[in-house]
């Protein structure tokens, strides 16, 4: 399955994304390991906790960091699909 503007998305619940000063930390319920985020996947993956339309996630990511709506477009779908591959994402 890949994501477009239109799906929505949510943040496999066997983790959790704690947002920092300098991006933000998941951690993995199940291995217990921490990892360290970029403010920009921090945001996404963050956002994505609570399901949203992923035309919503980019819409903030221009907004909030003045990012161009096509390049943060195909950043985030693809981001996102790679991390349905490996299963954080429903």
């Amino acid at each position: 399955m890949n994501v477009n503007l239109s799906s929505t998305i949510k943040l496999n619940p066997d983790y959790v994304v704690r947002l920092e000063y300098f991006g933000g930390i998941l951690y993995d319920k199940k291995s217990m390991k921490y990892y360290g985020l970029n403010r920009t996947a921090a945001d996404i993956l963050y956002l994505a906790q609570y399901s949203p339309v992923i035309k919503d996630i980019v819409d903030f990511l221009c907004e909030a960091h003045g990012l161009n709506f096509s390049e943060s477009k195909a950043a985030v779908l693809d981001f996102l699909n790679s991390l349905l591959k490996d299963n954080l994402m429903l």
